[in-house]
């Protein structure tokens, strides 16, 4: 038969087991819940990256047609100042 001295050791030495086995296992527990997250994180980036292409690929486009208007705009007041000067060249050329 074992001595008690031997029980109490051996009695500690489970309960240390056991101590050590639920710190493992809340290690294991908070390991999953940080997963979790990242995961959740990175879908959230996903998503987000794909708003951001869409929204920019739209913003892109509009820049273009903005300055095609902007290229034809200064052209129309090209051709009116220079009907403009021929106008009022002929004018004063034909009151002479």
């Amino acid at each position: 038969m074992a001595l008690p001295h031997q029980n109490i050791e051996r009695l500690i030495s489970h309960f240390v087991a056991s101590k050590k086995s639920l710190v493992a296992t809340s290690d294991v527990q908070r390991a999953h819940e940080v997963v979790a997250t990242a995961r959740s994180s990175l879908e959230s980036i996903a998503s987000l990256n794909a708003r951001n292409s869409f929204c920019r690929k739209g913003v892109d486009k509009q820049l273009r047609m903005l300055g095609a208007l902007q290229e034809t705009l200064s052209n129309v007041l090209d051709d009116g100042e220079t009907e403009f000067r021929v106008g009022l060249f002929y004018s004063i050329w034909t009151t002479l």
